[in-house]
């Protein structure tokens, strides 16, 4: 009996086990994949029946950890994922590090700052510090900003690996404003403009009259973590910007990429 019981104990810590890595497989597919996919393109990726996969997705859906598009039958990531990302990358320190020097980045320019995370090819914000002019710019927390119209984006895009350039330029590029960069060919330029100058700047691109000036952060390998922004009129934030406000930004890119151990920004000032 005890054995039974031991038994029956151990097979339905494996079927946990494997519903656990499943779940994870899924979000990690999804994670990759620039677009919403379906049930169909999900199992073929994850060589497994599409019943299986339909499974566990219906279970993933009812706690929020992936969301249905309202038309057809595609998946995406779901808020509690975000919700969760945003926790962790707070517990990280990323947010709760970048927020002293953003705040002081603020304060020096008296402009909006934002910082945003890499997001399958795209910027999500996870944080910002409002400009406490008696007009000003807010950035909504989870937002999730197109790298062919934000300058945040532009600069994850550009230091991102070359398969998650290769999918944001294969797929339709959205135009939020007459300025939004739309042509595949424009936007590599672009990064690598971004790559030359390490800041980019948008303006008029994701909303008109809205100005964007962005630098990257770097993790202690080098590689990218996240993009710090200063949100202002266009007026303030040209096409060509302010040099100064291009070192204050840069150089608050720079402090907290410190802050991770990462060399990128003091090599780069060595060249």
């Amino acid at each position: 009996m005890v054995r039974s019981v031991a038994v029956e104990e151990e097979q339905a810590s494996a079927t946990s086990n494997q519903s656990v890595t499943m779940s994870a497989r899924i979000l990690g597919e999804l994670a990759n994949s620039a677009q919403p996919l379906g049930v169909t393109e999900l199992a073929r990726r994850l060589d497994e029946s599409k019943a299986r996969v339909f499974r566990h997705l219906a279970t993933m859906k009812q706690v929020g950890f992936v969301s249905q598009e309202q038309a057809g039958e595609e998946y995406r990531l779901g808020w509690n994922i975000y919700r969760l990302g945003v926790a962790a990358s707070e517990q990280f320190g990323l947010l709760r590090v970048a927020q002293r020097h953003m705040t002081a980045l603020r304060d020096q320019t008296q402009e909006t700052t934002a910082l945003a995370i890499p997001a399958s090819g795209d910027a999500l914000v996870v944080g910002s510090v409002q400009s406490e002019r008696q007009i000003a710019l807010s950035v909504k927390q989870g937002v999730v900003i197109g790298a062919n119209s934000s300058a945040l984006g532009r600069v994850i895009l550009a230091f991102s690996p070359p398969a998650v350039q290769k999918r944001v330029l294969a797929r339709p590029l959205k135009a939020f404003s007459p300025f939004s960069l739309t042509d595949p060919a424009e936007l590599q330029a672009r990064l690598q403009r971004v790559l030359t100058n390490w800041w980019e700047v948008a303006v008029n691109e994701n909303a008109y009259g809205i100005a964007t000036l962005a630098a990257p952060v770097f993790d202690d390998k080098n590689q990218i973590l996240a993009a710090v922004a200063v949100i202002s009129s266009a007026m303030h934030i040209q096409e060509k910007p302010d040099p100064a406000l291009i070192e204050a930004v840069q150089a608050c890119a720079a402090a907290i990429s410190a802050e991770f151990d990462s060399t990128a920004w003091a090599q780069r000032q060595q060249r």
